[in-house]
């Protein structure tokens, strides 16, 4: 039975997935009756038992990725209404998809956004009232921490903790991935969290080392809908306050008025995670001439350069746990 998903009346997918397979790039959040979406579908995501030897045998599909036994991922139009066709043994065997193919499924649809006149950028998202404060820094740094004490501790409004969506004029609108929670959230946090939960990654954090967290991690994938209460979700919001995190000794919030120092650290940090230059789309784009590579990346630096242009600066600087603190009095 087909699932499909409505992004924020700008992207509707159709996956022949479970929900659960997907939901480290498509959110349950976004599911939507197939009735509504089933005539404007940009994406579809299609099952295969395995890939064709020939690529032509799906006309006009290029093959992106290509592993065992008839394993890998084929995009047909990617310039129109998209189809992938995904293929994987993993899949058949354990239920889940490899990094490489959820990576890939991410780029792809973030080409689909620009075309729409979107993008994603990789940062943390809460509102405040009318504003929105977008918290930039590079992976393991604390955004989620940070997130998570913002909004549980100081009911701000929860968009996203790692990646969300970018429109005009600051328009910024949730992507509510699953959080990935270590159990020192648990720890800074502590009360916060169901006792199931707390303990459950108290188990994995021990097996881990036992482990040497080669079979099991130390952290667990958590939907955002399990910690935080209907009533603590925003969909969009006009963001008014870049804060960049920055680990450090010392603890320090500071203005920061230098549009080019910002300028690099927002175009660095937004675009991490993920490119629509990578190898495999670049594939895509080769055989298939008809996108302007060169447009997307324009046009995904305007949305920074707007962004950039309608928002105050700010450098924060702390250990970890001290950045929700440092944040919330910019808030004040």
């Amino acid at each position: 039975m087909p699932v499909y998903y409505d992004i924020h009346s700008i992207l509707t997918v159709r996956s022949e997935y479970p929900p659960e397979t997907l939901s480290k790039v498509l959110p349950p959040y976004f599911i939507t009756s197939g009735a509504s979406a089933e005539k404007c579908t940009d994406l579809s995501i299609h099952s295969l038992s395995r890939l064709p030897r020939i690529p032509s045998e799906v006309e006009g599909a290029v093959v992106l990725s290509r592993g065992f036994l008839g394993s890998g991922l084929m995009v047909e139009n990617l310039e129109g209404r998209a189809r992938v066709y995904l293929a994987s043994l993993r899949y058949r065997v354990v239920r889940k998809l490899r990094p490489k193919i959820l990576r890939l499924l991410f780029e792809i649809l973030e080409v689909k956004l620009l075309q729409k006149g979107f993008t994603f950028v990789h940062a943390g998202c809460i509102a405040h009232g009318d504003e929105g404060v977008m918290l930039l820094a590079p992976p393991n740094t604390g955004k989620t921490l940070t997130v998570l004490w913002l909004v549980l501790e100081k009911k701000l409004l929860f968009l996203a903790d790692d990646m969300c969506v970018l429109g005009p004029n600051a328009r910024a609108l949730s992507y509510p991935i699953p959080l990935t929670i270590h159990y020192k959230h648990t720890q800074v946090l502590k009360g916060l969290f169901s006792s199931r939960l707390s303990l459950s990654l108290r188990v994995r954090k021990y097996l881990s080392k036992l482990l040497l967290g080669k079979l099991l991690s130390s952290c667990q994938e958590v939907p955002p809908e399990v910690i935080f209460p209907q009533h603590y979700f925003a969909k969009e919001c006009r963001v008014s306050k870049l804060v960049f995190l920055e680990l450090s000794q010392m603890r320090r919030v500071e203005r920061v008025r230098d549009e080019t120092i910002m300028w690099r650290k927002l175009v660095t940090t937004a675009k991490m995670h993920r490119t629509h230059y990578d190898t495999p789309l670049l594939l895509y784009f080769f055989h298939r001439p008809f996108i302007d590579v060169t447009e997307l990346e324009e046009r995904q630096n305007e949305l920074l350069r707007s962004l950039l242009d309608r928002t105050e600066w700010y450098l924060v600087k702390g250990p970890p746990d001290t950045f929700a603190e440092l944040v919330a009095r910019l808030l004040e």
